[in-house]
């Protein structure tokens, strides 16, 4: 994916996700930063990847810009589902973000851009691939699929996507979810 599909993806997520999760902290564009491997990161009013993140498949580089937005809104997402972060620390408190940004990236991917999510579903092991290993800040990239899978399954099976978003953010606020961590 080049620069400018990436830019113009953006838009279009961004268009969703602002509307939403109403926020002011959005930025208005993506930014690039050096770098040869997939990564990426989120603040207010600032979301990046990096120049290596263009080199995956469009749907790795189209989950990992979605997914860095999704950190953006994640305080909206707990309050607006009256859930709470549970009381994890360490890497664990960087994993619970990582897992809830999946899941809030991929939710919106499959209830606004249906044929997006269903190329990633049939990427999955790419994207497990490419998210890695665990490491300090990050889960193990086959458990964060894993969690994806599972949303997948869910919806196929008739589940109403909200309420698969729902049950699977149930069990990412309780600390017995990071037992197997």
């Amino acid at each position: 994916m080049n620069e400018n599909t990436a830019q113009q993806l953006f838009q279009d997520y961004r268009r969703v996700w602002t509307r939403e999760y109403v926020t002011n902290e959005m930025p208005n564009q993506l930014t690039f930063l050096p770098g040869g491997q997939l990564d990426g990161g989120a603040a207010p009013n600032f979301v990046y990847l990096t120049h290596g993140a263009l080199q995956c498949s469009n749907s790795v580089t189209s989950f990992a810009i979605a997914h860095e937005m999704s950190h953006v809104v994640t305080l909206q997402w707990l309050q607006r589902h009256g859930l709470v972060k549970p009381p994890v620390a360490g890497k664990y408190d960087y994993f619970w973000g990582e897992y809830v940004a999946d899941l809030i990236a991929f939710h919106l991917i499959y209830t606004f851009f249906r044929v997006k999510a269903h190329v990633i579903k049939i990427e999955f092991p790419s994207l497990a691939h490419e998210l890695g290993t665990a490491d300090n800040t990050h889960p193990d990239g086959g458990k964060r699929v894993n969690m994806l899978q599972s949303y997948s399954e869910q919806v196929t099976s008739g589940e109403n996507p909200w309420n698969a978003m729902l049950s699977i953010g149930r069990s990412l606020c309780t600390t017995g979810f990071f037992s197997n961590q």
